[in-house]
């Protein structure tokens, strides 16, 4: 979403309601067990003991996501995110998707000049009512799957997946109950989606004005969480009656749940489940718009892996005419050519690199740190013990997850091909066994050295920067271990990693894309040679664009994570 003079949009309309369900999806897929602890506490009632105390089984949000991982296992945190995931790409998509043209279509096509807030108010709310209307079964089923706790022995699950709760719900209580819930769930997101988006549109808008700012991951990051705030504060009452109504089928209608929830639970019930409510949406909102605004990381390094592997191409007049130019001109022509589709190839090996290298390294890295300074140190660990623990552990990881990072690289790097020629391996698992079959098991340590050195350079840079910055900002009166101080130190996280590790990065990336380099040497010696020193910062913007915002969602992610281990654990103790 561009905040201009009339908010038109750079791409498509089929373009924005993919990128806008595949923005969704993500931020759904990381935040769904905030919304599973706000679905039970909404769906909470009282109950009493016999000496008339209300003996509440959850209790505010840590506290229910702690009881619910003891109780069920830590899985059921992700019930209903299959319906979840069908919901966003309905609802995701055309909310988001329809909002640009219905907007433009409210102020008129003659239109110059900033978008009154109440038109983008207006048009929010009519993409959010119309994008619930077709997506409400989606809606019922994730809210039904999330609602149902631990059962007694014996007693059956009322259903055994979504598929099963779409076809049992139809056989039993017809089409119409599909849509039960639809007033208060219309009228939930209707606001909602406008307390997100015209709210995202109206703080990015005015951010873009203040000298200084530009169009950016941290304007992305603001304007997310001021959305985020506004739409629980505004949507948290019919939030509860849809909740409600979904999950317990005995309301008669809207006002009937209304009614019965005021007067037996009283008026603060409507306000149930707001802080993981808040937790969620603050954090789907920073989520969902920074993947939307940065169309998602993984295209950006499949932009950076070509630009690192060009090579200067000449025409006959000895005139260099290079194939991709710029992010943004790297990322069009692989989608011209090849098809959006493109922008994410590699994604399984990257997934599988993430899980190894990404748990080693940072799992690692505390125990390391101790590890150099000792058991009997006190105070602040010396930033040079930090960087050396973020090198060790980087160097482990990618040691161990080398041949997901090569299988990756050689993924992204094969382009158009011309008719007829075959595509050198048909996926990831293939890409593994074909390498093993045709070049041995040493082949998958392809680029090791400079890898290593990639790696453990740019963990240092991230990891020992984070913590450096983190510590720095905690120093600083005012701040607290929160989600602004993560998400500044993330940034420089980011920004150290890149403007640090981007030549070892090139050599790495090219190593892996071309086997026709003897070993590190030899390929930054060519590289040298053939393309200039500047050749070892191909790839630039598009890897600090994938770094940065990837180490903000990451640190992020982690800091949250770690916090509810902490809040688990201790519940057990």
């Amino acid at each position: 979403m561009v905040a201009d003079s009339k908010g038109k949009s750079d791409i498509s309309f089929a373009g924005t309601f993919a990128s806008s369900a595949f923005a969704a999806c993500f931020a759904e897929i990381c935040t769904i067990p905030l919304d599973t602890a706000k679905v039970r506490l909404q769906l909470q009632k009282s109950a009493v003991a016999g000496d008339g105390v209300a003996l509440p089984k959850y209790r505010g949000m840590l506290g229910t996501v702690a009881t619910i991982a003891r109780e069920e296992g830590l899985a059921a945190l992700w019930k209903g995110i299959v319906p979840g995931l069908h919901r966003q790409c309905v609802y995701g998509g055309l909310r988001i998707g329809l909002y640009e043209p219905v907007k433009n279509l409210y102020v008129g096509s003659d239109f110059v000049g900033d978008v009154p807030l109440t038109k983008k108010i207006l048009a929010a709310l009519t993409t959010g009512a119309v994008g619930i209307a077709v997506a409400n079964p989606t809606d019922l089923v994730k809210v039904r799957l999330q609602a149902e706790g631990k059962l007694p022995a014996g007693v059956p699950r009322r259903y055994s997946g979504a598929l099963n709760a779409y076809s049992t719900i139809l056989r039993q209580e017809g089409v119409g109950a599909l849509w039960t819930g639809i007033g208060p769930n219309i009228a939930r997101n209707a606001i909602i989606n406008a307390a997100e988006l015209a709210s995202y549109d109206q703080v990015k808008e005015t951010i873009l004005k203040i000298p200084g700012f530009t169009d950016n991951v941290v304007t992305h990051l603001f304007a997310g969480l001021g959305a985020g705030f506004f739409a629980v504060c505004i949507g948290s009452p019919v939030d509860v009656v849809k909740s409600r109504m979904m999950g317990d089928s005995t309301y008669k209608n809207t006002l009937d749940c209304f009614i019965k929830t005021l007067k037996n639970d009283g008026p603060l019930a409507f306000y149930k489940g707001f802080i993981p409510n808040f937790g969620r949406l603050g954090s789907w909102n920073v989520i969902m718009f920074l993947t939307l605004e940065q169309i998602c990381t993984i295209p950006l390094d499949t932009a950076k892996v070509r630009l690192q592997l060009q090579k200067s191409a000449v025409a006959g007049d000895g005139v260099a005419l290079p194939k991709y130019r710029g992010m943004l001109g790297t990322v069009a022509t692989i989608a011209r050519e090849e098809g959006l589709a493109a922008l994410w190839k590699g994604i399984v090996p990257g997934l599988h690199r993430q899980r190894v290298f990404g748990g080693l390294r940072i799992g690692l890295y505390e125990p390391v740190k101790n590890l150099y300074v000792g058991s009997d140190f006190v105070g602040d660990v010396p930033l040079t013990k930090k960087i050396l623990a973020a090198l060790t552990t980087g160097a482990v990881g990618i040691a161990v997850a080398n041949p997901t990072d090569l299988v990756k690289v050689r993924l992204q790097a094969e382009g158009k091909l011309p008719a007829g020629v075959p595509r050198r391996y048909s996926g990831a698992l293939n890409a593994y066994s074909t390498i093993l079959r045709q070049e041995g098991v040493g082949a998958l340590w392809t680029g090791i050295g400079p890898n290593i050195a990639r790696n453990a350079i740019i963990n240092a840079a991230e990891l020992a920067s984070y913590d450096q910055v983190k510590e720095t900002i905690l120093k600083i009166p005012g701040f607290t271990d929160n989600v602004v101080t993560h998400l500044f130190a993330g940034l420089g996280a980011g920004f150290f990693a890149v403007c640090i590790g981007s030549p070892v990065d090139v050599v790495k990336s090219r190593m892996m894309g071309d086997s026709t380099y003897k070993n590190t040497l030899d390929c930054f010696i060519k590289t040298l040679k053939n393309d200039g020193p500047l050749a070892f910062y191909k790839g630039f913007i598009p890897n600090f664009g994938r770094l940065g915002s990837w180490n903000v969602i990451m640190f992020l992610t982690l800091e949250q994570a770690k916090k509810f281990v902490r809040s688990l654990e201790s519940s057990r103790a």
